[in-house]
């Protein structure tokens, strides 16, 4: 009884081709761009490879994957308050002249 001996390595799988990665992955960036998410999981069905496998050459691309964005700048939330505080301004402007008018309305 030899062990392992004559035995081959069945955890090997298909090595796929330079271009058959590339072709997968325009796949996947084109599903993203026109759907917005789906692409790993469009691709693993339409090329019959893992998603596993998809999302590790995305990866190694050096292509966002899901939770890997970068997070927002400051600017971004510096913006986002600007935009609340004039919201705000706005807001109450509007329940100013609200209040004029429901006052004029009465009047007639």
């Amino acid at each position: 009884m030899s062990r392992g001996k004559g035995k081959k390595n069945a955890a090997k799988g298909r090595r796929y081709s330079i271009a058959e990665k590339r072709a997968v992955l325009e796949f996947v960036e084109k599903v993203n761009r026109d759907r917005g998410r789906g692409g790993i999981s469009s691709a693993a069905k339409h090329f019959g490879v893992s998603p596993l496998t998809i999302s590790n050459w995305l990866r190694s691309d050096g292509m966002p994957t899901r939770g890997t964005g970068s997070r927002p700048s400051a600017d971004v939330f510096r913006r986002l308050a600007e935009l609340h505080d004039e919201i705000v301004r706005v807001e109450s402007e509007l329940a100013a002249f609200r209040k004029e008018y429901a006052r004029l309305k009465n009047k007639i």
